[in-house]
């Protein structure tokens, strides 16, 4: 593989990542703790236990799901 191809597959995967967490980010929800509106920001920011069962048992478990389905693009996202 030459360096201009290494430099081309960077790029290529750069822009799936940037494309990856824009779609992460489209979900919004009013009512999480801390006042978030992302319950994948809600999660990852979490201070303790009880904020975190608060966000998976947020509209019955909406949120929970959408990050579950997330997770199958991360792990495609991985093995590339």
């Amino acid at each position: 593989m030459t360096f201009e191809s290494e430099i081309r597959v960077v790029g290529i995967l750069a822009f799936l990542f940037m494309v990856y967490s824009l779609w992460m980010g489209q979900m919004k929800a009013s009512g999480l703790p801390a006042g978030y509106t992302s319950p994948v920001l809600a999660l990852e920011l979490a201070a303790n236990g009880s904020e975190i069962d608060a966000i998976n048992l947020f509209e019955g478990g909406k949120a929970t799901a959408f990050i579950a389905n997330s997770c199958l693009g991360a792990k495609i996202c991985a093995i590339l």
